[in-house]
């Protein structure tokens, strides 16, 4: 029997008042899992993978203020560390999380 995947992983990024918070700051999520990243407060986002390292999503950029992406089921397990960049309006601002795969 197949097992059900479970529901998208969301993270809001929240531009305010010239600072931003991540929730959560650390995503965990199955091979298969969707990931949407939300931006509030701010007009887009690009989530975009490291130069140079592993990825386990499709496309190496998602850009939007919705961005909705599928790890791999080929992904490795491991930790990911990823960008997200905010335009600000006044400039770019680069955020450093991770994306754990655990199964």
């Amino acid at each position: 029997m197949k097992r059900a995947t479970r529901r998208a992983v969301t993270v809001t990024i929240e531009w305010k008042n010239r600072g931003v918070r991540v929730t959560p700051w650390q995503v965990e999520a199955e091979r298969g899992q969707g990931i949407e990243w939300v931006v509030v407060g701010a007009p887009e986002c690009t989530v975009a993978k490291k130069t140079g390292r592993s990825w386990p999503l499709g496309k190496k950029k998602y850009k939007g203020r919705r961005v909705r992406a599928a790890v791999s089921r080929n992904a490795r397990l491991r930790t990911y560390r990823y960008d997200i960049r905010l335009d600000t309006g006044s400039g770019e601002l680069v955020i450093d999380p991770e994306m754990i795969i655990r199964r």
